[in-house]
């Protein structure tokens, strides 16, 4: 048989020729094949060695007749410690240790077969640590309850109190404890060695104290488990330690009781004999021989309970003081014949012998007698010291001898502050007191009591009488006693009181002449037997039927504005000046339709004061005129210069004319002066002449006086003036012909109210040219909108007010000029079923309808409907003359009633002029003239109504 063997690349192929007839190799030359696996990895045990077999190793060897054995060894020795085959014998195996960790080590395996035959191959071997961690921990350990240690030797790995954990082969050192309380064994003791923790190859280890876990009661008895930990890469172990503290005492104690104690009664109470005042060995219990070591599991306490008595084996107080003392650690509760308690008395007396002391002497007490039937009200706290014994402890008496006649009659006892409240008659009494002390020391004070009545009378008066004077002197006398109605006294009889106009008794009669006509207020005073005496207050009306005092003094009076025209319907009051400045009215009159009035009084001693009042309507006086004049002024249009009209337009009363005034006024003709919090003052002010002021400032600093004042001694007949002003009344035109209610106008002007059919709203349109600086109305409706026309109006200009009528009011400081039919503003919402003369309001109480022209003069405002129906309406425009030199017309040929709106332009579209008409023919003209066009050039205008829009152009020269 021939073989060939080509080589195809680089690829090699082995080929094994078996015997077919299976024969013997007898005459085996041939060595095995040696096939080692290329990289083995091997992981040390626990106690850091390992062996690889050389089968381990092989990776598929073979022979042609038959494998005997497999050997390894190492390439190079090893440095592991004797007794580890790291040599480089062959041997069935090959061992490693941890110095191999890390290191890539080669061995060779040699493969055998029958006949001796061998053949080697190379393999690499990684050594791995994969050994997990060990640990034993310290032996337990049994202490006493006075053994001290602290947390630290509990949690500190590194401490040696109770022993640790030794790592990496360390020494472990022996646990000695020397514990005296511990009876069990003899001491020092040693308990054992540390514990030790590791890896199989020592490598990085942490040791620690990962959990204490504290079993001991509230006496320190019980176990303590101490967890040790050991870590290494990702393996972890752990043991415990218990440590068990043991109560190797006696529970019998050596116990100093507190001694039995006296203490002064002026030094101590019992509530100040608590154990810390009270000093040693009296205070508390002691107990010597007391210690750590022996007592450590011991839980000891002490209490005390008082028993207090009072007056006991001559002592003030006696107090029996049961102590207490419990171990917790070894009483039970619940077992009476348990140990752990013991108990003692100990006796504490307070001592005194003082008894309490009056500090005032006895001396005798009047009372003053205020009670009913003829008696007093004896009220008194002796006050009493003791040296020792508080108020609160005092215990005491009394009785009272009634009359002093040796028999007490009444008594009464307490404890505390010694008092007595009692009513005793008239006369002279004697009282016993008696006090005493803590201690049962007493002490007593004798003296009399003389109640003397005091109460005044109970004066009744009739309500008012009535008298007349004497037609000869003007003059009457009136008795007190007449003013008695059923005055009354507790003592005197009701036939002995005395009664006077004063608190002389004697005071018994009184004059009243013509100075008193009228309602004069007098005090009746009752007097009883002892001199007491009370009044009541009452009133004589002295009346002149027969006209005996009027015509003895007469003054005529007259009240004008500053502009000389007579106020009616003003109140004028007379008062007499008293003595202390203070005014005591008398009479009131009121000025007739031309102002004037008659004051007149009797013969009498005091001056009189004559001052005046109007009740008029708030918004007498005022209208939208008076803000536009207050504008003019702010805004130095036209100054006020008149200090009366200064001051009428000061509302806020600062002393100076401002925009506050402005709002003030404008705001109270849209009705805020029906509102609470309306600030403006808006009353008659009324000045008593002379009175030229210079100034507003003379109005305010009482150069001029409110009232005039009358001399009783000057020459009658006497006149009085004054002057009037109406605060808000700016214009100064209060005063109308025969104060009217309606206001005098120049005339009348016109506006036509037209229904718009586009909007639906009422446009109010002038019906002739005219210079308007405001207007004013009133329309009995609700929810109108005020819209601008011609007019800047606006909703601030209308205000609903609290009686459902709306008010509006518009002005400004410079008139606006206005052609006829021009429409002036537009109102929504007017009722339709309402006619316009109903709607417009005239009386007192709203604005009346005006407006203000030329000059500022005030024309009455007239409403007239006017129908806006149109049907085949014709609408168109003309120009002419076009060219114009000087002025053009604009006529608009549209149905009479319609509205419509007129732009003129420039060639550059700039608009030139906008204005809204109303057509009252069916040819309405629009004059052009050169205060409109200036400037020669070409111009558009632009007319536009319900019909639709027309525009052209035309020329000036």
């Amino acid at each position: 048989m021939k073989l060939t063997l080509t080589l195809l690349s680089s690829l090699l192929f082995t080929f094994l020729i078996i015997n077919p007839l299976g024969a013997c190799c007898w005459n085996d030359n041939v060595a095995p094949v040696a096939i080692c696996d290329a990289h083995t990895v091997v992981s040390l045990s626990n106690n850091g060695t390992a062996k690889v077999y050389a089968t381990d190793i092989d990776d598929g060897s073979y022979d042609n007749c038959h494998i005997a054995e497999y050997k390894v060894r190492r390439m190079v020795a090893g440095y592991c410690p004797p007794g580890v085959a790291d040599d480089t014998q062959f041997r069935p195996y090959v061992e490693f240790c941890c110095d191999d960790v890390g290191h890539s080590i080669w061995v060779v395996m040699r493969v055998v077969d029958d006949k001796g035959n061998y053949n080697e191959c190379m393999a690499e071997v990684t050594v791995q640590d994969n050994s997990t961690p060990h640990i034993t921990c310290p032996p337990n350990i049994t202490v006493s309850c006075g053994f001290s240690f602290n947390d630290d030797c509990l949690y500190n790995p590194y401490n040696h109190t109770f022993g640790t954990c030794v790592g990496n082969g360390g020494t472990c050192l022996p646990i000695i404890i020397n514990d005296p309380g511990n009876t069990s064994c003899y001491q020092p003791y040693n308990w054992g060695y540390d514990g030790s923790a590791g890896g199989g190859c020592g490598g990085n280890t942490w040791i620690n104290i990962c959990d204490v876990t504290d079993y001991r009661n509230a006496c320190g008895v019980g176990i303590i488990k101490r967890k040790f930990c050991v870590e290494m890469g990702y393996w972890s172990e752990y043991c415990y330690q218990t440590i068990t503290v043991k109560d190797f005492s006696h529970s019998y104690y050596n116990i100093n009781w507190p001694w039995d104690y006296t203490a002064d009664a002026c030094q101590y109470t019992v509530d100040q004999l608590d154990p810390d005042e009270i000093p040693s060995p009296y205070n508390k219990p002691t107990f010597p021989g007391y210690d750590a070591y022996n007592h450590g599991c011991t839980h000891l306490a002490y209490a005390h309970e008082d028993l207090v008595f009072t007056f006991s084996d001559g002592a003030c107080k006696k107090i029996l003081r049961t102590w207490t003392v419990i171990d917790w650690c070894k009483y039970q509760p619940n077992n009476p014949w348990s140990d752990g308690i013991w108990t003692h008395v100990q006796v504490i007396k307070l001592m005194n012998a003082h008894p309490p002391s009056f500090s005032n002497s006895c001396a005798d007490v009047v009372v003053n007698g205020y009670e009913p039937y003829c008696s007093g009200r004896y009220q008194d706290s002796p006050h009493v010291e003791d040296d020792c014994t508080p108020i609160e402890s005092y215990t005491w008496d009394w009785k009272v001898d009634i009359n002093n006649d040796g028999t007490y009659n009444v008594s009464g006892q307490g404890s505390g502050q010694p008092y007595i409240d009692k009513v005793l008659p008239d006369g002279w009494h004697k009282i016993l007191w008696n006090v005493c002390d803590g201690c049962g020391n007493c002490t007593t004070c004798s003296h009399k009591i003389h109640v003397i009545d005091k109460k005044a009378p109970s004066p009744v008066c009739y309500y008012g009488l009535s008298s007349v004077v004497m037609p000869l002197g003007g003059m009457v006398t009136i008795w007190a006693k007449d003013f008695n109605a059923s005055s009354s006294d507790n003592c005197t009889p009701n036939y002995k009181l005395k009664y006077s106009f004063s608190s002389n008794p004697y005071d018994a009669s009184r004059v009243f002449t013509c100075d008193d006509v009228g309602t004069v207020p007098v005090q009746i005073w009752v007097t009883d037997e002892y001199g007491n005496s009370d009044y009541c207050t009452t009133f004589i009306k002295i009346t002149d039927n027969a006209n005996t005092c009027n015509g003895l003094h007469q003054v005529s009076g007259a009240v004008t504005t500053f502009t000389n025209i007579g106020v009616p319907h003003t109140s004028a009051a007379m008062a007499k000046i008293m003595t202390d400045q203070s005014l005591d009215q008398e009479s009131e009159t009121t000025s007739d339709a031309t102002g004037h009035f008659s004051l007149g009084f009797g013969t009498t001693q005091f001056d009189r004061m004559i001052n005046l009042s109007r009740e008029g309507k708030p918004l007498e006086g005022i209208s939208t005129a008076d803000v536009i004049a207050l504008k003019r002024h702010i805004n130095g249009t036209e100054r006020i210069t008149e200090p009366y009209k200064l001051y009428a337009a000061d509302l806020d009363g600062n002393g100076r004319v401002g925009a506050n005034d402005l709002l003030l006024l404008r705001n109270a003709l849209l009705g805020a002066y029906q509102l609470p919090g309306y600030a403006g003052n808006l009353s008659w002010v009324f000045f008593g002449d002379p009175c030229s002021p210079g100034s507003p400032a003379d109005l305010y600093n009482n150069y001029c006086h409110p009232g005039v004042e009358i001399d009783h001694n000057g020459t009658f007949p006497t006149a009085a003036s004054f002057k009037a002003i109406k605060m808000g009344d700016v214009n100064g035109d209060m005063v109308n012909t025969a104060w009217l209610l309606s206001p005098r106008t120049a005339g009348s002007l016109e506006l036509n109210v037209v229904t718009n059919d586009v909007t639906g709203t009422q446009d109010f349109i002038l019906s002739k040219d005219a210079n308007i600086y405001g207007f004013q109305m009133s329309l009995k409706a609700k929810g109108l909108d005020l819209i601008e026309g011609a007019l800047p109006v606006s909703t601030s200009n209308l205000a609903v007010d609290m009686d459902g009528v709306s008010r509006i009011s518009w002005g400004q400081e410079d008139a606006i000029s206005l052609k006829k039919g021009t429409i002036l503003f537009s109102i929504a919402h007017l009722p339709s079923d309402i006619a316009l003369n109903q709607l417009l309001m005239q009386d007192e109480e709203s604005l009346y309808p005006e407006v203000y022209t030329d000059n500022l003069q005030n024309q009455k405002l007239e409403l007239k409907a006017i129908s806006s129906g149109v049907s085949e309406a014709q609408f168109e425009t003309k120009v002419s003359p076009n060219p114009f030199s000087d002025g053009t017309t604009l006529t608009v040929s549209i149905q009479a009633g319609e509205e419509f709106n007129v732009t003129l332009f420039n060639m550059k579209g700039q608009e030139l002029f906008n204005q809204k008409y109303f057509a009252y023919t069916d040819k309405s003209e629009i004059s052009i003239g050169n205060d409109l066009i200036q400037s020669p050039g070409i111009y558009y205008y632009k007319v536009i109504s319900t019909f639709g829009e027309l525009s052209g152009k035309f020329v000036k020269q």
